[in-house]
């Protein structure tokens, strides 16, 4: 029977139990190692160091025990990419990848260790991970239908969302301290920060031309406001042109239309564009822990 308080990892939806499968390595929390450019300067001792604000993927390397009834699972599960978390810290996961390049291009082994009816097979799986963790299961998107609401990260870093406007026109959104401005929207735009795309309402197409010169927000940890500004724009008022006798054009115009016959009138209504409008703002928040 197997220990109930046995390690464990989950990839792709699929926990290690499962498989009955041993894992032989202690617990390891792993910290990214942040992207530095380093060069030394004439006349200063040591480096000068230069942060790119940015973080290394790296691997996690896992020895485990697989019993030979569970081999042709577990060669078609440690297969692609996918979630990847651990029993010591459950409530995160790391965007991952089973590495075969650190096996030197090689299948991944498995040497048999014990005997019986079902023996163990021992072998080697290394996973590559993107450097931030993520909260799992992904917490629900939120929904704004009024500027100014607050938006709270809850993680020890910037998150890059995925933000849905309805809306149309030209009008500007701001999270936290960041601003982004629209133009020629045409019932809605899908801001993807994380891909650094935007796409139309329906995601068939791009959109980028609807993006004016902004920044792709990030929201920062702690609490970030939600507004959005629409730009209408007013219309000139035209006054109406005098005559000779003091009348107005128009006025003229509507006597000489006195007694006419109106159902027999052509008409043409003017075509005016809807007005600017922000009727509601999804965000996909991404949370997410260095």
């Amino acid at each position: 029977m197997p220990r109930i308080n046995r390690s464990w990892f989950e990839f792709r939806g699929i926990s290690s139990a499962l498989y009955d499968i041993r894992v032989m390595d202690p617990d390891v929390f792993y910290m990214p190692a942040e992207r530095v450019n380093s060069f030394v300067a004439a006349g200063r001792s040591g480096v000068i160091q230069r942060s790119e604000h940015a973080y290394e993927a790296f691997d996690i390397t896992r020895t485990i025990r697989v019993p030979a009834s569970q081999l042709n699972n577990v060669s078609s599960w440690l297969t692609g990419s996918g979630k990847l978390r651990f029993s010591y810290s459950p409530a995160y996961a790391y965007d991952a990848w089973v590495n075969a390049q650190n096996r030197n291009g090689r299948p991944l082994e498995f040497k048999r260790v014990s005997h019986g009816e079902d023996p163990l097979f021992e072998g080697t799986v290394v996973f590559t991970c993107q450097p931030y963790r993520y909260l799992y299961p992904a917490p629900p998107s939120v929904e704004f239908t009024e500027s100014g609401a607050i938006l709270r990260n809850p993680g020890n870093t910037y998150s890059q969302p995925r933000v849905t406007i309805y809306g149309r026109g030209e009008f500007k959104i701001t999270i936290g301290e960041q601003v982004m401005e629209f133009g020629n929207v045409v019932d809605g735009i899908i801001v993807d920060t994380a891909l650094g795309d935007a796409l139309t309402l329906d995601g068939k197409a791009l959109a980028n031309n609807w993006i004016m010169d902004s920044e792709l927000w990030e929201i920062e940890p702690g609490e970030n406001a939600v507004t959005w500004e629409v730009y209408n724009e007013e219309p000139d008022e035209e006054e109406p042109e005098a005559t000779g006798d003091g009348e107005t054009a128009s006025e003229t115009t509507g006597d000489n239309n006195e007694g006419s016959d109106e159902s027999g009138d052509e008409t043409i209504a003017e075509e005016t564009e809807p007005a600017n409008a922000v009727t509601k703002v999804i965000i996909e928040p991404r949370w997410r822990y260095q």
